[in-house]
């Protein structure tokens, strides 16, 4: 058995087409969906609802609240609940052909231990177009597939899965791992990043996985952007500007703590490839918030990771995983070769 646990927070916009498509896999066998929901409001359980009585599908729906973004525990409120031995994940915004499932299912046949990466390409549409049914939509993504060509991460992925970081090739909107140990994210992370990449190393270095990656089980991740408005319509004003400028820094320092929770639950592991951002990220001394410099090229990268530990330090923010209590040693009696009693240290 499958399952097929699917991660949203206010896919409004695309979790409609997501439902529609794993609807009609041609999978034979039997599968499970669960859609675990990081907080959104009632209207994306009115989409599930109504899916779920549309097309007859086995679907469960897990909530939790909305306390940022905590997509490791998210996903991990899917795996508990799980029924199938292999587990496939989704984004919400993900579409997918019929043979989805099939290809996952495939690739685990032989019952080699792998974790299965998909690939995935990019169709941006246009918000008044969001009514669009699901075969328009792939209409539209062929055409501009043949004018424009889609761009995907396979290449990349590849390349990454044959270095020494094959962790790095992790896509975590698109893969699949039989259920057992290490079948589970690390609820440190919280924010956005790492927590996918951690998954796969966890599993490759400590539970013997072997990364595959695998162009079959492609999918199309749709974005809905808004129409462009006549210039001059539309006035930001400066609270509006400064609060967007908040929240922007305030991701910035999660995905930042993230990285450094990475480094710390792999001391052994060169985590440089997704390390190497760090060297681009300051602190203002005005306001000490973090901001990101795409002109700095020539800081040294072990100096950046200092300053942003000393920074998370001096701010009591935790990127460190807690120690295990070593036990107090117990100190016994045992008899020496002269007869004697000797107290254990």
């Amino acid at each position: 058995m499958i399952s097929l646990i699917v991660s949203t927070y206010e896919h409004t916009a695309t979790l409609g087409w997501v439902l529609e498509a794993l609807a009609s896999q041609d999978y034979p066998g039997r599968w499970e969906l669960i859609v675990v929901d990081d907080g959104s409001d009632p209207t994306v359980l009115t989409i599930v609802k109504e899916a779920s009585w549309r097309y007859s599908t086995d679907m469960r729906y897990v909530w939790q609240p909305d306390a940022g973004h905590r997509l490791a525990r998210s996903r991990n409120n899917g795996i508990r609940i799980a029924r199938g031995e292999l587990l496939v994940f989704l984004d919400g915004d993900m579409v997918v052909r019929p043979n989805f499932l099939s290809a996952h299912a495939a690739a685990h046949a032989s019952g080699e231990k792998i974790l299965l990466v998909g690939t995935r390409e990019r169709l941006v549409v246009r918000s008044d177009r969001q009514n669009l049914d699901l075969e328009a939509l792939r209409v539209q993504a062929e055409q501009v597939s043949i004018i424009e060509g889609l761009p995907t991460e396979h290449k990349q992925q590849e390349a990454w899965s044959r270095s020494r970081s094959p962790w790095m090739a992790m896509s975590g909107s698109n893969f699949s791992i039989a259920s057992g140990p290490g079948a589970m994210y690390n609820e440190m992370f919280f924010g956005w990043g790492s927590e996918d990449r951690e998954l796969a190393c966890s599993l490759i270095r400590r539970h013997g996985h072997k990364l595959v990656v695998s162009d079959a089980p492609r999918a199309l991740h749709v974005k809905v952007e808004s129409r462009p408005t006549r210039r001059g319509a539309l006035i930001t004003s400066a609270a509006a500007n400064a609060a967007e400028a908040n929240k922007e820094a305030q991701a910035l320092l999660e995905t930042i703590r993230n990285k450094l929770v990475f480094k710390h639950l792999h001391p052994t592991e060169d985590v440089t490839p997704t390390m190497r951002m760090i060297a681009n990220c300051l602190v203002d001394p005005r306001t000490d918030t973090w901001y990101f410099d795409e002109d700095l090229t020539d800081r040294n990268l072990a100096e950046a990771i200092n300053a942003a530990e000393n920074w998370m330090d001096s701010h009591s923010i935790q990127f460190r995983p807690a120690r295990r209590a070593t036990p107090t040693p117990r100190l016994t009696e045992r008899k020496s070769d002269a007869g004697e009693q000797d107290q254990a240290n």
